[in-house]
């Protein structure tokens, strides 16, 4: 695990990053995927750890998933494009 945070940010943008890193990699699915189908099952909101919030991302190779890049700070759809720059920017 790696975290960053640039030294203007909010203390907090750390650890939701990493909460919706692992939301992505445990669904294996854009966190904003599992925003959306909360919108409709209420249900979805005792998922423990996981935030459903735009901006992560998860890291698939060959089907099978490696983990996940989070990233807060920003509007969600900004985080969610430096979440994709970031794993671009992988060699996985």
């Amino acid at each position: 695990m790696s975290v960053v945070r640039f030294d203007d940010a909010t203390y907090d943008t750390a650890g939701v990053a990493l909460r919706k890193a692992e939301t992505a990699a445990m669904n294996r699915s854009p966190s904003a995927e599992v925003e959306e189908m909360e919108r409709d099952r209420l249900t979805m909101l005792a998922l423990g750890d996981r935030l459903p919030l735009q901006g992560g991302i998860p890291a698939l190779r060959n089907g099978e998933c490696l983990g996940g890049i989070g990233v807060s700070g920003g509007l969600s759809t900004q985080d969610e494009q430096v979440a994709r720059a970031g794993l671009a920017a992988l060699v996985i």
